[in-house]
């Protein structure tokens, strides 16, 4: 196929970002600061390990004490799972692992 015959739509980043703020409940989020955005985030059993340590570095530390617990780097086996599955998978107290996420990113 020519180059002259292939049409390439691309979509605005304002539509972009209004699709995926939708898909991941940040709406309400949108158009606040990052210190506004981060003190209204709470860590809950939904989020993945992901979600957890790219807004609160801190955790990272948490997760790597719960590997020995787990048996294996849960970042790197469970990265993309919620909180409540990798308790379950991993023989963890879900709310132990929620009360030492929030006190190492200090949200409650």
């Amino acid at each position: 196929m020519r180059s002259e015959e292939l049409e390439v739509r691309s979509l605005p980043a304002e539509e972009l970002w209004r699709d995926r703020s939708q898909e991941s409940g940040m709406e309400s989020l949108m158009g606040m600061s990052g210190k506004e955005a981060e003190s209204n985030s709470v860590i809950n059993e939904q989020m993945t390990i992901l979600d957890v340590v790219s807004q609160f570095r801190a955790t990272e530390k948490v997760f790597k004490k719960y590997d020995k617990e787990a048996g294996t780097c849960l970042c790197c086996e469970a990265l993309f799972e919620p909180l409540w599955k990798v308790a379950q998978e991993y023989g963890l107290e879900l709310d132990r692992l929620l009360n030492d996420l929030r006190q190492a990113a200090k949200v409650w």
